[in-house]
């Protein structure tokens, strides 16, 4: 009851250009984070790429060595 009665004291100062206001920065604020999001998860992704080919191309190499062995023998 008590949770009903903050809303309504809160609804009576509310005007359309205030619920704009609200609207712009709540949208506001959901993109920046959302762009903060991406530019951390772009690079945290990059460095992830980066350690999975250099594993990859050093698993080749050892690859194409025993290859290179077993030819000789």
């Amino acid at each position: 009851m008590l949770f009903l009665g903050w809303g309504e004291a809160a609804m009576e100062g509310i005007t359309l250009a205030k619920l704009f206001v609200f609207a712009a920065v709540a949208i506001g604020a959901y993109v920046s984070l959302l762009i903060a999001y991406g530019i951390g998860a772009g690079s945290f992704y990059k460095n992830k790429a980066k350690q999975r080919v250099k594993k990859y191309l050093r698993d080749l190499s050892r690859i194409e060595k025993i290859n290179n062995k077993k030819e000789i023998n």
